[in-house]
């Protein structure tokens, strides 16, 4: 399982030069396309539960980084990322699985949560426009075909958390929610699906309570799921 993740994640990028354009090939923005966002490849590949994030923010004049994980704690260590670690501290009273194994350094790598975007580039193929963008449909269909579905299925999760409104619209098409939990079929299998604030600063600490209004949602998502 570990090694066709790691071939799925080299296809999306290997190093500064090798890297996934099928977006941007034959557009005026391809010459500005930016390497894009890899997920990790470590403890999770067993993963029950996929943490799924809309798109990378900014990855430009990271090059010497790349590949860039998600959540890469070589660099822009911003609110997203300290609030879900924040996040992540706090559902380990709930299953122990959300905290990293004794020894592993990576503090996102986690037994039971695999964590990934949507779409992996942060770029607009259609205008090379970053940061809190968009991309189009056509582009997130593209890529999330494309890594995403093969993700699912190398992984086989029971449980997906999208983290904001963006994401699930991008991969499941249609409106859920905030906090409710339902099974949903996606690329011929079925899952466990709840959407919940993004770890942003203002969603996280107004709609999510600074991490307290997930703790219950994410108990039951783990019940339904057979997680418990």
């Amino acid at each position: 399982m570990s090694d066709g993740l790691r071939l799925l994640r080299d296809k999306l990028c290997m190093d500064p030069s090798h890297f996934c354009r099928v977006c941007f090939e034959g557009r005026a923005t391809e010459k500005g396309q930016n390497p894009p966002n890899v997920f990790r490849v470590g403890t999770g590949t067993h993963a029950k539960i996929f943490f799924i994030f809309d798109k990378p923010n900014r990855n430009d004049g990271n090059r010497a980084f790349v590949p860039i994980k998600i959540c890469d704690p070589r660099f822009n260590s911003n609110s997203t990322q300290r609030n879900l670690l924040t996040l992540l501290d706090m559902l380990a009273l709930v299953h122990p699985g959300f905290k990293p194994a004794h020894g592993v350094a990576d503090q996102f790598d986690c037994d039971l949560v695999h964590i990934t975007n949507a779409v992996k580039c942060d770029k607009s193929a259609l205008t090379g426009e970053a940061g809190g963008i968009e991309v189009g449909g056509q582009q997130a269909r593209t890529c999330i075909s494309t890594f995403l579905h093969r993700e699912l299925a190398i992984i086989q999760p029971k449980a997906l958390v999208f983290f904001g409104e963006p994401p699930y619209r991008y991969v499941v098409g249609n409106r859920i929610d905030p906090w409710e939990v339902r099974s949903t079929p996606i690329d011929g299998r079925t899952y466990w699906v709840m959407r919940v604030p993004h770890t942003t600063a203002t969603p996280f600490n107004s709609h999510g309570g600074k991490g307290a209004k997930y703790i219950e949602p994410f108990r039951r998502l783990l019940t339904c799921a057979g997680l418990a």
